[in-house]
């Protein structure tokens, strides 16, 4: 699991969020893996969006102004062992429902 070269931060999203998330930024793929992490992980902010693709930037940045809306980056490692909960294997039918 790699660390986005451009923020420097793991991009996380909550339940709430990942739907979004998935069909935004997946939306070609037919199959993605999800990982649930322990939620108190102490590497984790709580942010205003930062869209790893700069065409979606401006509008993610807008909705989250208008919900108050922050996604958790995690600013260190993840360790698999410890600090997964479980690995889902989403397939898509139309669209990802998480």
């Amino acid at each position: 699991m790699g660390t986005d070269i451009l923020t420097r931060f793991i991009h996380l999203s909550t339940k709430e969020q990942a739907n979004m998330v998935a069909n935004r930024y997946f939306s070609n793929e037919s199959q993605i893996i999800v990982l649930l992490i322990r939620p108190d992980l102490p590497a984790v902010k709580w942010e205003p969006p930062v869209s790893p693709n700069k065409d979606f930037q401006e509008q993610e940045t807008r909705e989250a102004e208008k919900n108050k809306e922050l996604f958790p980056h995690c600013y260190s490692a993840i360790d698999l062992l410890s600090d997964v909960e479980q690995v889902l294997t989403i397939n898509k039918d139309g669209e990802f429902k998480i």
